[in-house]
């Protein structure tokens, strides 16, 4: 969090750091800030589509609250999909931060199908915590990519630890240099 807003002191336009922090808030449960820094984002990268999303889902927010809010952003995404690619991935996420697991694992499934780049950091995706030991993510490593050893205690990072680039970035230097297998974020 702290390296994010040095980087954003040093540019504050840069909108990878500033969708990433977007993603920190909502991990965190800030969600005004993470609705401010989304619909900011969303400004920076030029994305009209996704800008009137977090509009949306914002303003369900301070009429509704969380859940209505978040159901109501994927529902938008679901209609997105049938005019432009929407990564499946992204929806199960947000199913699994509203804990309905069922939808999050079909939405998992049809990630997987699609060879979806979201599965690459469904190993640290804060919201899928609480189903790390369900096997059914993991039954079949080929359809979610390289992700068989997600289990492996070697090849955990701390569920405390919010992530973020810098943490993946260390993450991926340090398991090269210890050689390790792990093969899964």
């Amino acid at each position: 969090m702290e390296q994010l807003k040095k980087t954003l002191e040093m540019d504050p336009n840069y909108a990878q750091a500033v969708s990433q922090l977007s993603r920190e808030y909502f991990d965190m449960g800030k969600y005004d800030l993470w609705l401010e820094t989304w619909k900011k984002s969303m400004v920076l990268f030029q994305r009209p589509d996704e800008l009137a999303i977090a509009e949306d889902v914002s303003r369900v927010y301070s009429k509704s609250g969380f859940k209505p809010a978040l159901l109501r952003g994927i529902e938008m995404r679901k209609q997105l999909a049938n005019h432009r690619y929407v990564d499946p991935a992204d929806i199960a996420y947000d199913y699994a931060a509203l804990g309905d697991k069922e939808q999050t694992f079909a939405w998992l499934d049809k990630a997987a199908a699609e060879k979806s780049g979201g599965l690459e950091v469904i190993k640290v995706v804060p919201a899928m915590d609480p189903w790390r030991s369900d096997p059914r993510p993991f039954r079949s490593p080929r359809r979610y990519g390289q992700l068989a050893n997600l289990n492996d205690p070697m090849c955990e990072l701390q569920s405390n630890v919010p992530f973020t680039f810098w943490y993946w970035f260390v993450y991926q230097n340090v398991q090269s240099l210890l050689g390790s297998t792990c093969s899964a974020v």
